[in-house]
């Protein structure tokens, strides 16, 4: 198997590089792909390598989505080849290693099901291909997420040392592979903890399977102890702690009645029931046959039994979520993602009993060596299921325009600058009799991209590091969803639990979060006209406004008003000037505040950075969101007062006596803060409560 690896590998690296850069145009496309190259690109500049950090781009200042792509070994071999990931060197260059890490999990894989050569490595090409760009026929090719062939490669890792254990009477080197294990899920907690969890059921119907086809009592006490070591080892490194607060601190834990249920279609099931993409079906289906007839024909084989179990467990959990009218988490074609290397083993088991059976049963049929069935007879064949497409939503095609370089000029976002306020969007949906979802929202963005040549809302103005007011994480948290649906928002608007919609203009409610900018296709006489662009063909017209007033760290109310709960939160907020008055929500700021008389904020790695001055005691506003992850550091090594504090719900107030100068940071992780997003859940159940 090594001289043949020897002789693949480089082979297949040749071949998936020139069809990737082939079908260039298919790689990191649409509003996920944009968003992917960008989330590179910024984290690098703002987030820290072991923790989750602020992004100043998006929404005001909250974590950064729970990937940190500045930990994954497959960005950092990518970038070898280019710094930049807008280029199209970089994107080559990524799928290319992705591609490499499908095919050797493949590789893996093969080798725990005890597949033949034949199997083996024709299952590599093919799902190394058909997963990617290269020739991209199946629903989950890993366009949008690619570092998910991380977890591919680890689950084979994983299972493969697990698998190994208790067979050779070397105590060091089992305790060697369960370390080495403990290490490829810690990091996987640390690189990409949002989607971890991805990998537990599978993880843990084909570890089950490994334990319980022991051939001595031996190997069954060593693999045991090494999966309790691995499950302790992960606990006391805090990893549950940090992803509960990761998984429960989001606006769709609290309020998903009001969310847009994604799961309510079958595409989410299975990839099998993706009619857009035949091959799906046929490689899933084929590939459950061919575990059927491995398990029929090798009982005494666990592993086939678990591959038939986690499939029915894909399909059954599936229905099950599709019918919860609550469930608002990932649905089962997430977890199916990590079944493919499976699927490839399986479809080419299938193939291949299909020839045995030719060869047995059809006399004129005979093949000199198993080789002589090539590949390249699947590959042609699921080359007519091939999407052909040339897809401009590619964020190397978005163009400036006046809009967006005024907006450059004005507020663009850089380490050290001042914070200067953020644009908000209100495109598309503002007054329209469509339904407010955002299946609706991105089709009207399409159409302004192909007449304008630009994004307005997300990526477009993120490319030129303009911060917006739309966020697009899955942790978007419950206190900024909430100001957005109740005041920025109509009624009857389906928000998704990852993306805001932004349908209703509220001046007080916008200038008070730090928006300075506004983008509309409507005319808004309550602030300032910019500029406008139309095209001249249908005639939409796009207008860029700005606000007075807005908070740029600079708010400082005089007066104080409590609010116990969100419905007295909203109720004071529809009457108030936040210039004047602060909503809190604690009895924690006794004394009496004056206006400060300065006020600046700014922004860097990781948080930002605040110098005022007061005659007296003063509370500062800052349009950055609050969390318990939050710590204040004072620069100017006074004695003075200088507090954080929960202010308007959502926003941060720094509380300060005479002189303050201090770096207000955002950081948490398994290893920094791993309990502060807990924190941020029981406090915001706190406040929902007391209703």
């Amino acid at each position: 198997m090594k001289r043949t690896l020897l002789i693949h590998t480089p082979l297949f690296i040749f071949v998936s590089s020139i069809a990737l850069f082939i079908n260039a145009d298919l790689i990191l496309v649409g509003l996920d792909g944009g968003w992917f190259q960008l989330l590179i690109r910024d984290q690098a500049i703002w987030s820290n390598f072991f923790s989750q950090t602020s992004n100043p781009l998006q929404g005001i200042g909250d974590q950064f989505v729970p990937w940190n792509t500045n930990l994954s070994i497959t960005i950092q071999i990518a970038k070898l080849f280019s710094q930049d990931p807008i280029s199209r060197n970089f994107q080559v260059a990524l799928m290319t290693v992705v591609s490499v890490e499908i095919f050797f999990s493949v590789i893996l894989i093969g080798g725990l099901t005890k597949s033949s050569k034949f199997v083996t490595i024709n299952s590599a090409w093919l799902l190394g291909l058909i997963a990617t760009p290269a020739i991209a026929v199946i629903k989950q090719n890993f366009i949008a997420e690619p570092i998910l062939s991380e977890f591919l490669l680890i689950l084979s890792l994983f299972l493969c040392f697990l698998e190994k254990i208790g067979k050779t009477q070397s105590t060091p080197r089992n305790i060697f592979l369960t370390i080495f294990s403990v290490i490829l899920i810690q990091y996987l907690c640390c690189a990409s903890p949002l989607k971890v969890v991805l990998l537990f059921p599978i993880l843990g119907i084909f570890s089950v399977a490994l334990i319980m086809k022991c051939e001595t009592r031996k190997i069954f006490k060593a693999r045991v102890c090494a999966l309790i070591a691995i499950i302790l080892s992960l606990v006391l490194l805090n990893n549950p702690e940090f992803l509960a607060g990761l998984y429960l601190y989001n606006a769709a834990y609290f309020f998903q009645d009001e969310f847009w249920k994604h799961q309510a279609e079958l595409m989410n099931v299975s990839s099998f029931f993706h009619f857009a993409k035949p091959f799906s079906a046929v490689l899933i289906s084929l590939s459950f046959v061919g575990g059927l007839i491995s398990f029929r024909q090798e009982k005494n084989n666990l592993i086939h039994l678990a591959f038939i179990f986690s499939v029915l467990f894909i399909f059954f959990a599936g229905f099950i979520m599709l019918s919860l009218p609550f469930y608002q988490g990932p649905s089962s074609s997430y977890f199916e993602r990590i079944m493919f290397p499976f699927y490839a083993i399986y479809f080419v088991r299938f193939v291949e009993y299909v020839v045995i059976w030719g060869e047995e049963n059809f006399k004129k049929i005979r093949f000199k060596s198993r080789k002589d069935f090539s590949l390249m007879i699947i590959l042609l064949f699921i080359f007519m299921f091939r999407e052909f497409e040339n897809n401009k939503w590619h964020l190397e095609n978005f163009q400036k325009n006046e809009i967006t370089q005024i907006l450059e000029e004005k507020i663009r976002v850089s380490s050290g600058s001042q914070f200067n306020g953020i644009v908000a969007t209100f495109l598309g949906l503002q007054g329209s009799q469509e339904d407010g979802t955002w299946n609706n929202q991105v089709s009207y963005d399409y159409e302004t991209f192909v007449e304008f040549g630009s994004d307005f809302r997300s990526v477009g103005l993120w490319k030129h590091n303009i911060p917006t007011l739309f966020q697009y994480s899955q942790t978007i948290s419950p206190e900024l969803y909430y100001v957005v649906s109740r005041f920025l928002s109509r009624e009857e608007d389906l928000q998704e639990r990852n993306k805001l919609l932004l349908t209703k203009i509220n001046k007080n409610i916008l200038e008070a979060l730090g928006v300075r900018f506004l983008i509309t296709e409507k005319k808004y006489p309550k602030a300032n006209f910019i500029t406008s662009i139309s095209h001249p063909k249908s005639g939409k017209e796009i207008f860029l406004y700005e606000f007075d007033n807005p908070n740029l760290g600079n708010y400082s109310p005089e007066n104080k008003i409590f609010a116990k709960n969100l419905e007295e939160f909203q109720s004071i907020a529809e009457k108030i000037d936040f210039r004047k008055t602060a909503i809190i929500h604690k009895d924690d700021i006794s004394a009496e505040v004056t206006p400060a008389t300065f006020a600046r904020m700014s922004y860097k790695r990781g948080g930002v950075k605040v110098s005022a001055k007061s005659a007296s005691t003063s509370l500062l506003v800052l349009p950055f969101q609050y969390s318990n992850c939050l710590r204040l550091e004072k620069l100017n090594y006074l004695d003075s007062l200088a507090e954080i504090r929960r202010v308007n719900l959502v926003e941060t107030g720094l509380l300060f006596q005479g002189e303050a100068e201090v770096i207000i940071d955002f950081e948490t992780g398994v290893f920094k803060r791993p309990e502060c997003r807990i924190k941020d859940f029981s406090d915001f159940k706190k406040i929902l409560n007391q209703m």
